[in-house]
């Protein structure tokens, strides 16, 4: 269906574990967003979910909107790419994960705008794939471990990162080879 919109419209959910339909603000609502769609949702006030997914040829945009001058927020567990060239824009975003962002076979991600993004880590692993995650300028990012493989890349572009862990050279599961960077 149409994803563009506001992240609290009800058209946008399916049922959540109860079999209610409509917009869920549960921390086990799950989100797929399906193979070469485009998306853009603005995140209307604070939300609270589970998984967010996009697969093949998807497109994400994730865009905060203001009240009172402050930035709506989305919480989540975690983000990840599916499949093979899917790609999440944060643009003036404000993005929380209590777990990770994952990047797998060859996913993008593009922090812009303004956006600030805390996960509790990040992995782009996949020794075969070509990942990479941007920061532009004036964005902030925070973040705990971050475990990158071979062939993927984190640019940071003039942005504010912060760990609280190290820079791992991981193997095809992500896992730390005990070399931190």
């Amino acid at each position: 269906g149409n994803w563009d919109g506001n992240i609290t419209d009800v058209a946008h959910w399916t049922c959540d574990t109860d079999d209610k339909l409509g917009y869920q603000q549960t921390g086990d609502a799950e989100v797929d967003i399906p193979a070469g769609a485009t998306a853009t949702i603005t995140i209307n006030e604070d939300v609270t979910t589970s998984h967010w997914r996009v697969y093949a040829g998807t497109k994400l945009t994730l865009v905060s909107a203001e009240s009172d001058n402050a930035m709506k927020c989305l919480t989540m567990k975690q983000m990840r790419t599916e499949t093979a060239g899917g790609t999440f824009v944060f643009d003036h975003a404000r993005v929380n994960s209590v777990d990770d962002i994952n990047f797998r076979n060859s996913g993008t991600g593009i922090v812009k705008n303004g956006s600030y993004i805390a996960f509790n880590k990040i992995a782009i692993y996949e020794r075969s794939s070509s990942s990479v995650f941007s920061l532009d300028p004036g964005t902030l990012f925070e973040t705990g471990n971050i475990t990158i493989g071979g062939g993927n890349q984190i640019i940071i572009n003039d942005a504010t990162v912060r760990t609280r862990g190290g820079i791992y050279n991981g193997d095809k599961y992500g896992c730390p080879q005990g070399n931190g960077v």
